[in-house]
């Protein structure tokens, strides 16, 4: 961003510098001219631009070599001293330091947890200049080897401004990605009844909300063994999340139960569920905060073991068969009970249909009665057993009982 009071201040250092490096030695060549005159070295100037002037500006060259190679030797010190890539580095660095800067650079771009974009002079010693934050990183900031500032990246393209800026030799420290992070990590643990397992814990999680989260995020890293190579050797804190308490949480968890107990179903949410109460106890101080915490299926490093297992399995698998066998089995079992007391029903009906026939009066019972007797039976039968016939059959027996009824010529004769 153009800040004029910048702009202003870095314009008047600039030609101050510039009036200052031209006039030092302009001055001290016409002061050696001058004395030269008068102490009568040389006669007197006959013309002051061919025996003054021409002597003066020859006079300065020196002068203004020595400022040249005082100039890029201090480049080249502060190149040595920083480990940068050319002498125009340290020259850039030098001059922002004294005069400052017209615009708001030189900048650095930090983006997906990493220094994106930026001079190799304003990483290695610092400011001043612009710090340009995407949303998905955060900063801790050093000068003098102590740790500053604390800046999160709050929005993408365009940025507010005006952006934050690093003061003279305050440089990053270290970037935090604050993105949620997932991780599947493959444990190695032994059960209470010494057999060795493998499980996979699989594990989200991300960095705070605060800036104390992220400063301990930053600031709790520990160094490894001596015998490991970089980045092996460097603990961060997604690895400490990871390696030091998820591991260290489920190897405990785990020593608790025997195989057969850590092979039942309902055990795994039991173990899961223990293991994100401990990192949700744990993590808080190292700045994250988990989302969500889920473990895969056990694996065995002894073969013989292993062949057990898959035993197991298959008979549990042959168990549930089993059972699902014997509710298919009671299910048939029901349904024909139910059939049966259907056609005992029916029977019962057409035993007192009969015995009323018998018991009438009537001589010749017509075939209609019959026929319309067995099907206010079915009807009877299945409204009592809160049964539904097809529609093919309700039509059916309807059509029957329209047919058999118009064949009755006295209506009297429709009940018995």
């Amino acid at each position: 961003m153009f800040d004029p009071k910048r702009a202003l201040a870095y314009l008047c250092k600039t030609a101050l510098a510039y009036l200052l490096f031209l006039a030092l030695p302009l001055c001290a060549s016409a002061t050696a001219v001058y004395l030269s005159y008068q102490l009568g070295i040389r006669p007197a100037p006959q013309s002051l631009l061919v025996d003054v002037g021409v002597p003066v500006l020859l006079g300065a060259i020196p002068g203004l070599a020595a400022l040249r190679v005082g100039w890029w030797g201090t480049g080249r010190f502060v190149r040595s001293l920083y480990e940068l890539e050319s002498n125009g580095e340290g020259q850039s660095f030098l001059g922002t330091c004294l005069f400052g800067q017209l615009t708001g650079g030189p900048y650095l771009v930090v983006k997906e947890a990493k220094i994106a974009v930026g001079s190799e002079a304003m990483k290695k010693i610092g400011g001043p200049g612009g710090l340009v934050l995407y949303n998905d990183s955060a900063v801790v900031l050093e000068r003098a080897g102590k740790l500053t500032r604390v800046f999160r990246g709050s929005a993408t393209p365009p940025f507010p401004l005006p952006p934050p800026r690093l003061e003279p030799f305050e440089k990053v420290w270290d970037v935090i990605d604050v993105l949620p992070q997932r991780w599947v990590f493959k444990v190695s643990a032994i059960t209470q009844d010494g057999i060795p397992i493998k499980y996979n814990a699989d594990v989200r999680f991300r960095v705070g909300d605060t800036d104390e989260d992220i400063f301990r995020a930053a600031t709790c890293k520990w160094i490894r063994d001596a015998w490991r190579t970089e980045p092996d050797r460097l603990m961060t804190w997604p690895k400490r999340v990871i390696i030091a308490e998820t591991e260290g949480a489920l190897r405990s968890i785990l020593a608790r139960y025997t195989l057969d107990e850590l092979i039942e179903p309902d055990r795994r949410k039991a173990v899961r569920s223990e293991l994100e109460k401990s990192l949700n106890k744990s993590v808080p101080k190292l700045g994250v905060k988990i989302l969500h915490v889920a473990l895969g299926d056990i694996e065995l490093k002894d073969q013989v073991v292993q062949q057990w297992l898959e035993t197991w399995r298959a008979e549990r698998a042959r168990e549930e068969e089993k059972t699902v066998e014997l509710g298919r089995t009671e299910a048939e079992r029901i349904k024909e009970q139910a059939r049966n007391e259907v056609r005992t029903s029916m029977l019962i009906y057409t035993a007192r249909m009969f015995a009323k026939i018998a018991k009438s009066d009537k001589k010749d019972v017509p075939r209609g009665f019959i026929v319309l007797s067995f099907v206010d039976m079915i009807k009877r039968t299945t409204t009592a057993r809160r049964m539904y016939l097809p529609d093919d059959v309700v039509r059916t027996l309807n059509m029957l009982e329209k047919k058999f009824k118009a064949q009755i010529h006295d209506p009297r004769d429709a009940k018995i």
